[in-house]
């Protein structure tokens, strides 16, 4: 042989193919939310070839540092059907989905962190009046609140002591933590405050 080939094995028949790569753009969930329970994955990937694309899906719980698979080869229906409710809740998960042809593959991100797990109701104290004070006049009440958050407002009622209804003082108020109370309007006698979160 004048190339000086010992030994060789060839591959005969072989086919080239000019194969373009997908593309894939993540819906939803792709902004800052909270998942409870389940919620719906949506998608768009095409390819300019017409390939048939499968669909991987993955999960973040530590904001994109480590990724975890939610379920793979699923056809490209554009949906996937999330059961989140057996997820610890916390508030640094991100989602990727990832579209893959026979060549090629692309992938698409969250572009913000979102939560799972219902959200953590806060916990509101009323610092004044202490109970037992007399209030005259314009009575200042003062709360704290854990955990605040702008979707939360706050609401201030008053009842008779011993009675079972509230009467609603204010409503919506923002957590500025207080509020004045003008006292000319009610009877000498006992009466209970209540701040809620609303």
């Amino acid at each position: 042989d004048p190339l000086g080939v010992i030994a060789a094995d060839a591959a005969e028949r072989l086919q080239i193919v000019q194969n373009s790569p997908p593309t894939v753009e993540l819906l939803w969930p792709n902004t800052a939310t909270r998942l409870d329970k389940e919620t719906v994955i949506l998608w768009q990937a095409h390819d300019a070839d017409q390939d048939n694309l499968l669909i991987d899906l993955f999960y973040s719980e530590n904001a994109g540092q480590t990724w975890l698979p939610l379920a793979e080869g699923v056809p490209n229906t554009g949906y996937y059907v999330w059961q989140v409710s057996y997820l610890p809740a916390g508030t640094q998960y991100r989602l990727r989905v990832l579209a893959r042809d026979e060549f090629f593959q692309a992938t698409d991100e969250s572009d913000q962190l979102f939560a799972i797990g219902e959200r953590p109701l806060p916990e509101i104290a009323l610092l004044s009046p202490a109970p037992g004070a007399s209030l005259s006049g314009m009575a200042l009440l003062q709360w704290s609140v854990g955990q605040a958050s702008a979707d939360y407002s706050i609401g201030v009622d008053i009842r008779e002591t011993g009675s079972e209804e509230w009467t609603a003082l204010a409503r919506k108020l923002p957590d500025n933590g207080f509020y004045m109370l003008d006292t000319a309007g009610y009877a000498d006698g006992d009466y209970d405050l209540r701040v809620a979160v609303m």
